[in-house]
């Protein structure tokens, strides 16, 4: 089941953030304040274990940006990221989103081909976004930039 995240869900998402990213996670503090921006969506997916991934996307001016997606790291690869893609780009396409826009560690590549293989292209890298020697991917799914 995946259901739309609101205050009450802050702690959950904050502890399937640190199992997935460690000491890179967000706090608490930081997912309330995404959850509390206007222009955000956090989708919480519940397996029969409980909540088990979620992912965040903003949509501003006909594009929506993915900025976070987390899957606990016990129920990686069974479809909950894909599940969770699923709905968020259909969220977007109703929100009237032309483009979906995310960023990747260029060393995930179990992520990279997650997009690669759903179409996502890409676009352009962030030197040392996530640290000195680890860059970001940039992917778009959507109509070129600059396309009519």
């Amino acid at each position: 089941m995946i259901r739309r995240a609101g205050p009450a869900d802050v702690e959950t998402v904050a502890e399937i953030e640190h199992l997935a990213f460690g000491a890179s996670a967000w706090s608490a503090r930081l997912v309330a304040e995404e959850l509390a921006r206007p222009d955000a969506t956090v989708l919480l997916w519940h397996g029969s274990g409980g909540p088990e991934g979620y992912v965040g996307v903003r949509v501003l001016a006909g594009e929506a940006e993915i900025f976070t997606i987390a899957v606990r790291p016990d129920r990686r690869r069974a479809g909950i990221a894909t599940a969770l893609l699923d709905a968020v780009e259909s969220l977007v396409r109703s929100l009237g989103a032309e483009a979906v826009h995310l960023e990747v560690a260029e060393d995930n590549a179990a992520a990279r081909a997650l997009y690669t293989a759903r179409g996502y292209r890409e676009v352009g890298r962030r030197r040392g976004y996530y640290g000195p020697n680890e860059d970001a991917v940039l992917m778009t799914l959507g109509p070129h930039p600059g396309a009519a």
